[in-house]
């Protein structure tokens, strides 16, 4: 199995990490704060706010070809960030998996996936009581985890937008 690079894994997409791993991937970890790595996994540091130097710090620990690549991070680095790694993955085919959270509703319905992303939107979770709640880490790894799987061009949504 390819190496993943997972762009917010030391937060809320842990989860993904420790999958990913759990499946037998190589997973690359970049973090303004890395900690120290683990058995499958490469903890680095580097930055989103400056996607070229991310480019240039994931190269140097890359063994090959990306097989996939998971990006959360703010918009307006978003875009760039995807463009600078896409050209990283071992095969066109591989789409870059975007994590949008609830305050870029906006921004994603104008941007909509094409054959090289899949979006993932993240919502809330509604509760009977009538109340809401955001969602928790658990939930949004499981669902990155789940878009893994789907074909380019996918969003999915996760808990509710309304």
């Amino acid at each position: 199995m390819g190496d993943v690079l997972v762009v917010g894994g030391t937060g809320m997409l842990a989860g993904v990490v420790d999958q990913l791993v759990a499946d037998g991937h190589r997973v690359l970890l970049p973090s303004r704060h890395p900690g120290e790595g683990r058995p499958g996994v490469v903890a680095f540091a580097a930055d989103w706010s400056d996607p070229s130097a991310l480019r240039d710090a994931v190269t140097a620990h890359l063994d090959g070809a990306l097989d996939r690549v998971v990006v959360w991070c703010h918009h307006p680095y978003r875009p760039e960030v995807t463009a600078v790694l896409a050209p990283l993955l071992e095969s066109s085919g591989s789409p870059v998996v975007e994590v949008w959270g609830s305050t870029a509703l906006t921004d994603l319905w104008d941007h909509r996936p094409d054959a090289t992303s899949i979006h993932v939107m993240l919502g809330h979770r509604q509760l009977d009581d009538g109340t809401s709640r955001w969602l928790t880490n658990d939930e949004i790894s499981a669902g990155v985890i789940d878009a893994l799987q789907r074909p380019a061009g996918s969003t999915l949504v996760i808990g509710s937008l309304d």
